[in-house]
């Protein structure tokens, strides 16, 4: 009992710290910022991906929509978000390429600055 009250204290914070030192790694080297290039659009539209996904999840999961909440194994959930983020990678890059903001990011402007 106590491996496993240690393994999951140290896991998590292992873990991040690996992926925190790939990506410092990957921003270091010239295909590793040509790789993350592509995460420039959605990030310029953090908002509007953010709110999309939670409208996807919540249709696909909840029973207003497919109800396969418990029923989709942990793979075909990774699945899944991986699939919907590969959209909104594209839906984000075509995007931009046409308008400055996304809606969502617009209407939060308008409501900040009252403008």
């Amino acid at each position: 009992e106590t491996y496993k009250l240690v393994s999951s204290l140290l896991a998590g914070p292992i873990v991040a710290t690996g992926y925190i030192l790939v990506f410092c790694y990957l921003c270091q080297t010239v295909k590793g910022k040509q790789w993350l290039s592509v995460f420039v659009f959605p990030g310029k539209l953090s908002m509007s991906v953010y709110l999309t996904q939670s409208i996807i999840f919540l249709y696909v999961y909840t029973g207003a929509g497919f109800g396969l909440y418990n029923k989709l194994t942990l793979a075909q959930s990774y699945s899944l978000a991986i699939l919907v983020y590969i959209v909104q990678l594209v839906v984000s890059y075509l995007y931009l390429k046409r308008y400055k903001q996304g809606s969502f990011e617009w209407i939060w402007r308008k409501f900040t600055y009252l403008k």
